[in-house]
This record gives C-alpha cells, structure tokens and sequence, in this order.
C-alpha cells in the first residue's frame, strides 16, 4: 500500500535565495536550511524581538502579492529570514529566502527566487514597533507586518515519533522524526529514514484539536525526505498523531510523544 500524501514526491518545489547580489547553489542552500532550523542544537525560546513568526501585506509593482508569511531569526546580530509569498491571482506560492541588515529597530531584509530574477524578488524596509514591523518595499508600497504567535495550550515542547499502526510493516521501520515547538511560532523539525535525513523550520497553529504545519524551508526532492509543505497531527490525550489514507482505502498512523 502507498500513502496518497505525506511522503509523496513535491512536484515543481519552491526554490530559495540568499539575495539579488547572489545565488545559492544546493549547498548553500542547505546550510541556510540547517541554519535556520536550529540543526546544530535546539532552537532557542525568545523574549520579545525580532526573531519570529510575522504575517502581512506586502507587494511591489513586479511582484504583485496578497499576503506574505515570514519567520526571521536574529542570532547574535545575524539576521536570516524565510518569507511565503502569497499573489493575488490564486495561483500557487512562492517560497523566497535571504539575510537582512538590523540595527535593533530598523530591518532591512530581501527575500528571492533566482529562478525568478528579477522579478522573484521582495526587498523590505521596515521598523520594529512592539509586534508590528511597518514600512515598505523597494518601489515605496506600505508592508506591515504583525507577530503571530500560536494560542499554543500545552503543545510546546519536545515530541518524538515513538510509535506506528497500519503500515504494511508495523511499526514502520528506519523511520526518525522529531518536533521541536517553540512558543512564538517556530518548530524546528529533524528527520532520518533508510534514504535520507534532513532538518526543517516550520511555523504552527492550533485549532481546537489540530495543530496545523506550513513548512517554510521547503526544498526539492530527494533532499526533503517526502516531508510536505503543509501537514496536520491531531490531539489525541497526551499525544499528537499523524493520520494517512493509503492507496487502498488504509489508514495508517503514526504518533508522536514528549520525551
């Protein structure tokens, strides 16, 4: 049996950039990635500042946007951020990454596709105002930003993937995954199985008894594991579990545990 979602092959992946001066190659890419998740030890919980989750508006004449989703991490005066792109015309997502300029109060931060020069790309000029960052674009239109931060109810933490039922193979074999959930919106996300293994940086909601993932750092396959943009767990008592219809009408769950 095969998983219709979850682990399947993304077609036409999103691609990120450091910025208009360069172009990441796969292996820059990947230390951005590694990075920004926090791969070489747990991401660290923040106070009030500029490291977050934020979501607003911001557009520009050659890159027409409805809404944008970021997560920006200051790390000892080093700046990296991950923006989803949202346009008005429905169609799908653009991803964009890059590193900005901070002084405590002022950001300037551009996010890009190479693939999509010169028009992928979203220079911001903003001000840190309490939990809004205000200013604007390259070409002068108004951005503005609001920090989101999850109404989280006893989710935060550390949770393990500690058990499986109804894969062919129970529990499924070689398969590692770890979330890491902060309280201002970040997870940071490992995962190993028998092909490959890689870390990510996602932002979550909780509603009633989902807890909903957009995976920021979404890179092409095989490198991405079969880890999708989007993904669903479910409350259950002191766990959250993963649940997937197989090929077949199956369904397979996978739960995961504080440790």
């Amino acid at each position: 049996m095969i998983a219709l979602s979850y682990r399947s092959r993304a077609k036409n992946p999103p691609r990120i950039s450091r910025g208009p001066r360069s172009t990441l190659g796969l292996t820059s890419l990947l230390v951005l990635v590694l990075r920004l998740a926090g791969c070489s030890g747990p991401i660290e919980p923040t106070q009030q500042g500029l490291t977050g989750v934020w979501v607003g508006t911001a557009s520009s004449t050659r890159l027409p946007l409805d809404s944008v989703h970021l997560v920006i991490v200051d790390s000892a005066g080093e700046v990296n951020g991950f923006g989803r792109m949202f346009p008005f015309n429905g169609l799908t997502h653009q991803d964009g990454g890059g590193t900005g300029d901070w002084d405590g109060v002022n950001l300037h931060l551009t996010l890009g596709d190479p693939f999509l020069a010169p028009f992928g790309w979203l220079a911001l000029d903003l001000r840190l105002e309490s939990d809004v960052l205000r200013g604007s674009t390259s070409d002068g239109t108004t951005a503005v930003f609001q920090r989101r931060i999850p109404a989280a109810r006893g989710i935060q933490g550390r949770w393990v993937l500690s058990r499986t039922r109804g894969w062919p193979t129970s529990p499924r074999p070689e398969w590692v995954d770890t979330l890491q959930l902060l309280h201002d919106g970040r997870v940071s996300r490992r995962y190993m199985n028998s092909f490959c293994s890689g870390s990510s940086l996602a932002t979550y909601r909780r509603t009633e008894n989902r807890v909903t993932f957009e995976h920021m750092l979404f890179i092409p396959y095989p490198w991405n594991c079969g880890v999708e943009p989007y993904d669903t767990l479910i409350v259950t008592g002191s766990s959250l579990t993963r649940r997937i219809v197989l090929l077949g009408g199956g369904l397979a769950e996978e739960i995961y545990e504080r440790r």
